[in-house]
């Protein structure tokens, strides 16, 4: 095979066990790198991949260790919670040897068919530009093929030469690490390529672990604007923008001193209600599933804003303990 799959994670359970599986299924005879903490339940995979004990470092530091050790042309990510549909890699590979600019491609990175509810809530939100913006297309199967200028790590296809020549991921990066990694590959003149027939089933998170998940999301902002980081406008844009949204909403105890202040937060809260009942309709497959998709919507707007504002003020304790993205 032209491509080393690589896959970090904490340790080998479950998911791990599925993503090798259906890895070696829609790509007989790939080479399945997996990177955990601690290799104790190496065994459950049976030989199926190559396990790599790396201690408690960062998911970047994974990456780049299985990057560096690769004899191969390209390298294939994916995330630990997450498994490859059919075609998955040999389109990729197929895209990248046409192009030498071309240094990644990804696509949709969707939600698997037996999730709990819980999940499904979460998946939902996710087709909403309330949490995912314009990169919506993202989480649907079947969205149009483009260019662009970020993707994330749970499913990208990178040229090894380009990623090594680049330094890899910024292995001091708590998260945030394929964002970084992205704004360098966009500044040196690189092109990265979405299309929907490099697909991966992505695991969602739910309740506790998806309003974490986001809240992190927006306190890995932060160190990236201070050192100078050259994001994308929309990254940089959407984040400042819930930021300072989030300051209102706090904002509404002034309304106690301040009538005009407090008619005018009212009238702001009660359209940011109404435009998320709007979308949780918009989007719940049911309406027994609105109340959810409204909360996970709610979360995944506001949480990222909540972070920014909690990190920038220097409020956030170590997250190392409460948040892992590699699971």
């Amino acid at each position: 095979m032209p491509a080393v799959v690589v896959v970090p994670s904490i340790a080998v359970d479950g998911l791990v066990e599925r993503c090798v599986a259906e890895c070696r299924r829609v790509a007989p005879g790939v080479e399945v790198v997996v990177l955990v903490d601690d290799a104790a339940e190496a065994d459950r995979l049976g030989g199926a991949a190559t396990v790599v004990e790396t201690g408690p470092v960062s998911i970047a530091a994974k990456r780049n260790r299985a990057v560096a050790a690769a004899d191969t042309e390209f390298v294939a990510f994916i995330d630990s919670d997450a498994y490859p549909a059919d075609g998955w890699l040999d389109r990729a590979v197929e895209l990248l040897r046409a192009d030498p600019m071309l240094a990644v491609v990804g696509g949709p990175n969707v939600s698997p068919p037996d999730e709990p509810p819980s999940e499904r809530y979460v998946g939902r939100a996710h087709r909403s530009f309330l949490v995912d913006g314009w990169w919506t297309f993202r989480k649907v199967p079947g969205s149009a093929a483009r260019d662009v200028d970020n993707l994330p790590s749970c499913n990208m296809v990178v040229r090894r030469s380009t990623y090594l020549e680049l330094g890899g991921m910024d292995e001091s990066l708590f998260t945030g690490e394929d964002v970084d990694l992205c704004a360098r590959l966009t500044a040196a003149g690189y092109r990265m390529h979405f299309t929907p027939d490099v697909m991966v089933f992505h695991k969602n998170r739910s309740t506790w672990s998806f309003v974490v998940q986001r809240f992190t999301f927006g306190v890995a902002m932060v160190p990236l604007w201070r050192r100078g980081e050259r994001l994308t406008s929309g990254y940089s844009a959407v984040s400042l923008a819930l930021a300072v949204f989030t300051v209102v909403l706090a904002s509404g105890p002034l309304g106690l001193w301040c009538r005009r202040w407090g008619w005018w937060w009212r009238r702001v809260v009660g359209a940011y209600a109404t435009l998320v009942v709007a979308e949780a309709v918009r989007h719940a497959a049911t309406p027994a599933e609105v109340p959810g998709v409204a909360w996970a919507l709610a979360v995944g707007n506001l949480a990222p804003g909540a972070g920014v504002v909690a990190k920038a003020l220097g409020l956030v304790p170590d997250l190392r303990g409460v948040y892992r993205n590699d699971r």
